[in-house]
């Protein structure tokens, strides 16, 4: 009885589960498109021309607050005033930015198929303001060049008033999102930067959460600062 119980509970889960605003389709065909015009048409121009042309493509089509938000984490997050939000924000979109734009130039020159594209276990807010994870779609796309065997690249896609967004890409390695992530936990995590703010913060009294929240994101843009 206790089983049939949780495979009625499990069903009904999947029944009012959300479902993803776009489907594979419209998925496999956004990162079809952003390929095609922003990858394999820029091939064969000049470098710095790749790099503009690709950091188009990232301030367009990704979720770049949404990602910025989740890469700092929750905590700092709630911490924040409006001011610094916007001033952390700013920062993240242009360091992610410079750096994925000229990674994205590498590429340029290859081949890039998509293979496939389907609703992933993973979820994600979108944007700053979204009240709760949103289904994602995965899409599947291979790099074949000449000096080896196919390299994986998969492209998460949600939905943001209505069009679809990039919110995470995995390139042959960790996810750019748990890269930065990792990074970021590291920072705040740190004895040195904990041992610091903690002692500048030892007369805030009430306010002391918020003190060493301060600090440690100060520390994360000096990070971002110096990469930029």
């Amino acid at each position: 009885m206790k089983k049939i119980m949780l495979s009625m509970l499990a069903v009904v889960a999947l029944m009012t589960s959300p479902t993803a605003a776009i489907n594979p389709a419209q998925a496999k065909e956004f990162v079809e498109k952003l390929i095609s015009e922003g990858i394999s048409v820029w091939k064969d121009k000049p470098y710095d021309q790749q790099v503009a042309k690709f950091r188009d493509v990232m301030e367009t089509k990704f979720d770049l607050d949404g990602i910025a938000k989740r890469t700092i984490g929750e905590k700092l997050w709630g911490y924040m005033e409006a001011t610094q939000r916007s001033t952390y924000v700013a920062a993240f979109r242009q360091m992610l930015v410079n750096r994925y734009s000229k990674k994205f130039s590498n590429y340029g020159g290859q081949n890039i198929s998509v293979m496939d594209a389907s609703l992933s276990v993973k979820t994600f807010p979108i944007g700053v303001n979204s009240p709760q994870p949103r289904p994602q779609i995965v899409v599947t796309s291979e790099l074949r060049n000449s000096g080896g065997s196919p390299a994986k690249i998969e492209w998460f896609v949600g939905e943001e008033n209505g069009h679809p967004t990039i919110t995470d890409i995995t390139m042959g390695g960790p996810s750019m999102v748990s890269t930065e992530q990792a990074t970021f936990t590291a920072i705040q995590r740190n004895p040195e930067n904990l041992k610091n703010a903690r002692e500048a913060c030892k007369n805030a009294g009430a306010g002391m959460n918020k003190c060493v929240a301060d600090h440690l994101t100060k520390e994360v843009m000096k990070y971002m600062q110096a990469g930029n």
